[in-house]
C-alpha cells in the first residue's frame, strides 16, 4: 500500500469545547484553534527524563548521569543532552512526523494504546483489539489506532475497515501470534516498534544505572517541584500525590538542599488505597521511604491527623480533563459541562490546600490542561475567595527559578482573563517542546485560626 502521512485530522475537542478556546485564544492569535488541534496529535520536541543520585552522599554530575543513560540506550541514533537550564533534566530529541508505509496486515490497537506508541512505546499484549486474519509471526504490520472505540476485542480486521475511525501510528516487528495476543491475560510485548511516526525511544526498560534513577517526566511536571522551592526542614503536603513524579522529585530536592534544622518530610496522599500502595513501592524503589510518608486522604476532605496550618509548602496537583496531554488522538470525552465539573471538584481542594498551608506558607497549584476553566479561572477565583476579608488571603508570587526564562517554556497568565506574568501556562502551540499544562505559586497568609 501506499505511503501514509500522519493524518492529524483527528478530532481533538469536542465542537463546544473548540469554540471555547477559540473564544479565550483569539486575542491571542486568530487562528490559534487550527494549530492547537495540529500540535495536540503531536509528539512533544523533548523526551525528558529527571535524575537523581542513587546515594545521598553522591554529588550531582549531570555528565555522569548523561553517560550513564547513554549506554543504556546504547543507539547512537539518540543522543542524550543535558538539559540547557534545568539542572536534574536530561533529554532526548524526538523527530517526526515521519512518512511510514502503510502494509497490507495490520495490528489494530486502542486510542490510549496507539497515543504510547507515538511516545515510543512499543505495543503490549493488552493493548490490541483486533488483528488482520492472516497475520504471520516476525513480519511487519502497521499499527492501527482504533479511536472511535466501536471495535469489539478479537476482531479480524480488513484494509477497508481501517479507512475510518482509525489512525497510522507506526509500523513494527510481530512478536505474538493473533492466538497468543488475544487470549485471556496475554501479557508481553506484542509489536516492537520499527518505524515510529515520532522517533525517540521507550524508557520503561533502563529506568536506572549504577549511581542514578532516571524517572521518565514532563518538563512542565518537573518545572513544579522547582517552583515549589522545597527546603531542607520543610513539612510538605502534596494534596493529589497519584501516581508520585512530583512528591518524590520533592523529596529528592529537599535532600539535596543544606541539611538546616531537622530534616523534613513529604505527606503523599491519595484518596484510592490501591493508588496509595503503588505510591509506596515508588518511593521504595527510587530509596525515598525515609522522606515521603504516603497516606490515605480526599482531597476535598483530608484524613483528620493532617492539622490545618501545619505545612510549610503544599503542592495541589489537581486532578483534571487532562486536556494537555499529547501527542493525543482526541480529547473528546469532555464536553464544556465536564469541564465546568471539574473547575468546581478542583476549587473544593483548593480550599482545603489553602487551609493547610501554615500563615506565609507557599501553595502550588498546578493542573495538565489548556483549559481556562481549570486554570485561569480558578486562580481569579482563588484570589476572590481568600482576598484577605475573611479568615485568609491569597496572593499570587514570584517564580522563584532564576535559571528558568519564561517565552522559552512557558507563556504568562491568558489575556482575555488575567494579564499576569506570574502565572505559568505552557501553550503546545507556542512551546514545542511541552506538554500542555499550567502552574501558579501562591503566598497564604491566615490571621486568626
Amino acid at each position: 500500500m501506499a505511503n501514509s502521512q500522519f493524518n492529524v485530522h483527528v478530532k481533538v475537542f469536542e465542537q463546544d469545547v473548540e469554540q471555547f478556546f477559540g473564544s479565550m485564544y483569539h486575542e491571542e492569535d486568530d487562528e490559534y484553534i487550527s494549530k492547537l488541534t495540529s500540535a495536540m496529535t503531536h509528539s512533544p520536541n523533548w523526551s525528558t527524563l529527571r535524575v537523581t543520585p542513587k546515594s545521598q552522599d553522591q554529588e550531582m554530575c549531570m555528565e555522569d548521569a548523561r553517560d550513564e543513560l547513554q549506554s543504556l540506550i546504547n543507539d547512537d541514533a539518540h543522543q542524550v543532552i543535558i538539559h540547557p537550564h534545568i539542572p536534574d533534566c536530561l533529554c532526548i530529541q524526538v523527530t517526526g512526523p515521519h512518512k511510514v508505509s502503510l502494509l497490507s496486515n495490520f495490528v489494530v490497537v486502542g486510542k490510549q494504546c496507539g497515543e504510547a506508541v507515538l511516545r515510543g512505546s512499543h505495543v503490549f499484549a493488552p493493548g490490541v483489539i483486533g488483528t488482520s486474519n492472516s497475520i504471520r509471526l516476525n513480519e511487519q504490520v502497521s499499527i492501527m489506532a482504533n479511536i472511535d472505540g466501536k471495535m469489539p476485542k478479537g476482531t479480524k480486521v480488513t484494509s477497508e475497515q481501517m479507512l475510518t475511525g482509525h489512525v497510522h501510528v507506526g509500523n513494527g516487528k510481530l512478536l505474538m501470534s493473533r492466538e497468543e495476543i488475544l487470549q485471556k491475560d496475554s501479557k508481553g510485548v506484542a509489536v516492537q516498534i520499527t518505524q515510529p511516526i515520532f522517533n525517540t525511544c521507550s524508557f520503561h526498560s533502563f529506568c536506572d544505572s549504577k549511581h542514578f534513577h532516571f524517572f521518565p517526566q514532563n518538563l512542565p511536571s518537573m518545572l513544579v517541584s522547582h517552583l515549589l522551592d522545597p527546603q531542607y526542614s520543610d513539612k510538605i503536603l502534596d494534596m493529589c500525590a497519584s501516581p508520585g513524579g512530583k512528591s518524590s522529585h520533592i523529596a529528592a530536592l529537599m535532600m539535596r538542599q543544606p541539611h538546616v534544622g531537622q530534616k523534613g518530610q513529604v505527606i503523599a496522599c491519595d484518596r484510592s488505597a490501591n493508588k496509595v500502595k503503588k505510591l509506596k513501592e515508588l518511593m521504595e524503589k527510587l530509596d525515598l521511604s525515609g522522606w515521603v510518608d504516603c497516606m490515605v486522604s480526599d482531597g476535598t476532605k483530608p484524613h483528620q491527623s493532617l492539622a490545618r496550618q501545619s505545612f510549610d509548602r503544599v503542592l495541589c496537583d489537581a486532578p483534571c480533563s487532562g486536556l494537555g496531554q499529547r501527542p493525543s488522538l482526541g480529547h473528546t470525552e469532555y464536553n464544556m459541562q465536564k469541564l465546568e465539573q471539574t473547575a468546581h471538584y478542583q476549587r473544593k481542594i483548593l480550599k482545603k490546600s489553602v487551609e493547610m498551608v501554615k500563615n506565609n506558607g507557599v501553595l502550588v497549584f498546578s493542573t495538565c490542561t489548556i483549559s481556562p476553566l481549570e486554570n485561569e479561572e480558578n486562580v481569579l477565583w482563588l484570589l476572590k475567595e481568600f482576598n484577605g476579608n475573611g479568615t485568609s488571603l491569597v496572593q499570587l508570587d514570584d517564580i522563584k527559578m532564576p535559571w528558568a526564562h519564561k517565552n522559552e517554556y512557558w507563556c504568562g497568565g491568558l489575556k482575555k482573563l488575567i494579564r499576569d506574568e506570574r502565572l505559568m501556562r505552557f501553550d503546545p502551540v507556542v512551546n514545542k517542546e511541552s506538554i500542555g499544562f499550567f502552574a501558579a505559586r501562591f503566598i497564604v497568609k491566615h490571621f486568626n485560626k
